[in-house]
């Protein structure tokens, strides 16, 4: 067998992280296998659903101080353990991932036949200790609540003051990605903030101005991400992103991911803040509409340049914030997307056709585009597909207002299969077009017909209509892939 050093055999086993099967086989072939695959494996054993072996460690792993002591309270944490030898390996101090809610499901599990309550708190307390004493340098760490058990979360989180812990500096002093709750208590953001100062990731849901949270942003040295749904509980209330405003402004020359995430409650998103984001690849706003001061955000939007700007998804904007926005980006756009964008329904189609002639002439290394289309811009989107020619995917959005109109189906696919670039190849239609078994199949015969090709990924509502078409076109090897997207929920830019 040849051997391979293991270098080479980390940076192998580190392309299959996401493939826990194949790396579990990897680490049976051997000892020297074994050794770099077993500590991939286990950074982070909480991610997929319940793990039985899991449970099994962590009652086995337990100090026997820890145990002496549960079984003093008249706890035995081992019954029904079913691993009774010794672990190859010291699995728990791999982990370089602690999330808090997941903790709640195994500890669930291992205390489900206790009565006292007291005693699910000393079981939960035993195994935070092992895991935050054992895990060293972790690169992760959720405080989320669980939304189905909201209160029970938020109780938890605040009596189980983790940064307290024996070894709790070692174990959070290398955080990279937080994701949290602002509606724990601040004093867990304090003690956080006062150990984690390197963190790149905050992803914050239930968001307002926690002090804890503010200062927990104000002290990061490189924080490059910052993503945030509002509060539900701060409905009306206008200011209450303030701090947590200003906290951002003191990263502004770091961060490089600004994501506004969509809510049904409004959000006291600052407009005056978004002009200190200058050095921003990516941009993500949803529900715009439901901002309290959307008029005063997409003034500063239409002022703001990003010069650096690769990704922006927006949604319920108007086409001339929008438009404003790609003017400023010099050209680095490479992904697009434009949700719902607001428009007066009786009003003719140049603010439509503008739309589309700005992206032409200020995206020359487009790849990916989100777009409604409507019947009397396709000409101008022809434009489009000739001069960004880097296009590799687009979404499509169905006019709200021809959604019965079976014509602007055929002549998109008209357009597509004569006009799109040898890369174009990705394809996803959302909402209500209307498709017919023969424009269908006349597209891909003419996509067959043009020769160098890449094969297609067809993504729409609906498939299961025309599964005899798609198919046959599979078995050319016309299509690579076709799937059903969800009617309201789909991952834009994957295929």
């Amino acid at each position: 067998m040849i051997t391979i050093d293991n270098d080479n055999l980390f940076i192998i086993f580190e392309e299959l992280k996401d493939d826990n099967k194949t790396l579990f086989s990897c680490s049976l072939v051997n000892r020297q296998w074994c050794k770099i695959a077993i500590p991939i494996l286990w950074r982070d054993p909480m991610k997929k659903n319940f793990n039985e072996q899991l449970l099994d460690i962590i009652k086995y792993s337990l100090p026997n101080k820890s145990k002496t002591f549960l079984l003093n309270q008249g706890i035995d944490i081992n019954k029904n353990r079913k691993l009774q030898k010794k672990p190859l390996f010291d699995y728990i101090k791999y982990c370089k991932y602690l999330r808090f809610n997941k903790f709640n499901e195994y500890i669930n599990l291992l205390t489900k036949t206790l009565k006292e309550e007291e005693d699910y708190f000393l079981i939960k307390q035993e195994i935070f200790k092992i895991f935050i004493n054992k895990c060293s340098a972790i690169k992760y760490l959720d405080l989320k609540l669980t939304e189905r058990y909201y209160q029970a979360s938020h109780d938890d989180v605040s009596n189980y003051q983790l940064y307290k812990f024996p070894g709790a500096k070692n174990c959070f002093l290398e955080i990279t990605e937080f994701h949290c709750d602002a509606n724990i208590d601040s004093s867990i953001f304090y003690g956080i903030s006062e150990i984690c100062k390197l963190i790149q990731k905050i992803y914050v849901y239930q968001l307002y101005d926690n002090p804890g949270l503010i200062k927990l942003i104000k002290v990061q040295k490189n924080l490059k991400k910052f993503k945030y749904t509002a509060s539900k509980f701060i409905k009306h209330r206008v200011n209450e992103f303030k701090g947590i405003g200003k906290a951002l402004e003191n990263n502004s020359k770091n961060l490089l991911h600004f994501k506004a995430m969509e809510d049904l409650y409004g959000n006291g998103l600052i407009p005056k803040m978004l002009s200190k984001f200058q050095n921003l690849e990516k941009l993500i706003i949803f529900r715009l509409c439901y901002c309290f001061m959307q008029y005063e955000i997409e003034q500063q939007l239409s002022f703001t340049s990003f010069p650096k700007l690769k990704v922006l998804h927006i949604q319920d904007a108007s086409i001339y914030t929008v438009k404003k926005i790609i003017e400023k980006t010099e050209g680095n756009l490479i992904k697009l997307a434009i949700y719902d964008v607001e428009y007066d329904k009786n009003c003719n189609d140049n603010p439509f056709k503008d739309l589309i002639k700005t992206i032409y002439q200020n995206c020359p290394n487009l790849k990916f585009l989100r777009l409604e289309i409507r019947n009397n811009v396709l000409n101008d989107f022809e434009k489009l597909l000739i001069n960004c020619n880097q296009l590799e995917g687009l979404v499509f959005e169905h006019c709200r207002w021809e959604l019965y109109f079976i014509d602007v189906g055929k002549n998109l696919l008209n357009l597509l299969a004569k006009s799109s670039s040898i890369n174009l190849c990705n394809f996803k239609f959302y909402h209500g077009w209307k498709f017919t078994h023969h424009f269908l199949n006349l597209f891909f015969e003419i996509w067959k017909e043009r020769n160098g090709r890449i094969p297609l990924r067809f993504y729409m509502v609906g498939t299961n209509k025309f599964l005899s078409t798609f198919e046959k076109f599979k078995n050319e090897g016309i299509i690579e892939k076709y799937e059903d997207i969800d009617e309201i929920y789909f991952k834009c830019f994957e295929w």
